[in-house]
């Protein structure tokens, strides 16, 4: 029998929201650059895999996403679990007034309306433990507002995701 098509692992399958948790974070009008971001604190086998987002700002404005070593920002914002009375599950949303400058790999073009919105059935990012997934607007002194949800899962699921 071939054993490849064997998962050695818990299967990972569809969405478990006992393991997801939402959050948002609001930066008022900046100094410098708005940054939020949503950092993996776990300190074990789990990633943050990114379900759905939102982003609200200045109309017409671009923000940029990327992967940053450790926790950027340390302006806390709300995360709840997505089942009210269960435990926070790993993932801690904040901002930072920076005037450094990622550099992104990936765009978020925002509407006439100052909005975005993640329209996609596969996860927007898979964030390891001690990193950051981190949302900065492109422009100086321009508000804003990131609201996300994800599952907290063990790593050797992420092989066997369908």
């Amino acid at each position: 029998m071939d054993t490849d098509y064997i998962n050695p692992a818990r299967r990972y399958k569809h969405f478990r929201p006992r393991q997801a948790a939402r959050g948002m974070k609001a930066q008022g009008v900046p100094t410098n650059r708005a940054t939020i971001s949503l950092f993996n604190n776990s300190s074990g086998p789990y990633v943050l895999v990114v379900r759905d987002f939102s982003v609200n700002g200045t109309a017409n404005d671009n923000i940029v996403t990327s992967y940053q070593p450790g926790q950027t920002g340390t302006s806390q914002g709300l995360v709840q679990p997505l089942v009210p009375g269960e435990a926070i599950i790993n993932g801690l949303i904040a901002s930072i007034d920076t005037t450094t400058v990622y550099a992104g790999d990936y765009t978020i073009n925002l509407s006439s309306l100052g909005t975005y919105e993640w329209y996609h059935d596969w996860p927007y990012a898979v964030i390891q433990p001690g990193f950051s997934l981190v949302f900065q607007a492109t422009v100086i002194a321009h508000a804003v507002t990131v609201s996300a949800l994800w599952e907290s899962i063990q790593i050797d699921q992420l092989d066997y995701f369908y």
